[in-house]
Order: C-alpha cells, then sequence, then structure tokens
C-alpha cells in the first residue's frame, strides 16, 4: 500500500472540504430500497435509489452495482 506525501493529503483534504455535499435521509429512498431487495443488498440498494432519484450518475469503482435499475452508474477505475 502506497502512502500519500503531506503535501498530496493537504490538498485532498482541502478539496473535499470544498464539495457541495448533501445528505438525505433514508426515507426518501426506503421504498425504492424495498423494491431491490430481491436483487441487491441493503447497501448496495440504497447506492442505487438515491442516483436513481436524482436522476444523477453513480460513480463508482465497484462493478457489482452494475445491472437492472434506473441509475446510470459509470465505474471509475480505483
Amino acid at each position: 500500500m502506497s502512502r500519500s506525501k503531506p503535501a498530496d493529503a493537504d490538498t485532498a483534504r482541502a478539496d473535499f472540504a470544498e464539495l457541495p455535499i448533501r445528505r438525505y435521509p433514508g426515507s426518501v429512498t426506503a421504498d425504492r430500497c424495498w423494491a431491490l431487495r430481491h436483487d441487491r443488498n441493503g447497501h448496495d440498494a440504497a447506492y442505487i435509489a438515491l442516483p436513481e432519484l436524482l436522476d444523477a450518475p453513480l460513480l463508482t469503482g465497484d462493478a457489482k452495482p452494475i445491472g437492472a435499475h434506473h441509475a446510470a452508474v459509470e465505474v471509475v477505475p480505483g
């Protein structure tokens, strides 16, 4: 495992602090998560349900969420 240089870590922390992050309560996606219960575990369903609701892409490093749902999934190399 490689370690970040302190300057790179500081830059990453500063960039993260500038992200316009919005939080959504679980109740917003609960029905869709329940509908996905036969194909997905709870974590994957939650990651899929919110982008569907927001009509936004799901950016992930994990190809597992790809499948039958309405979210546009873009797998980002890790």
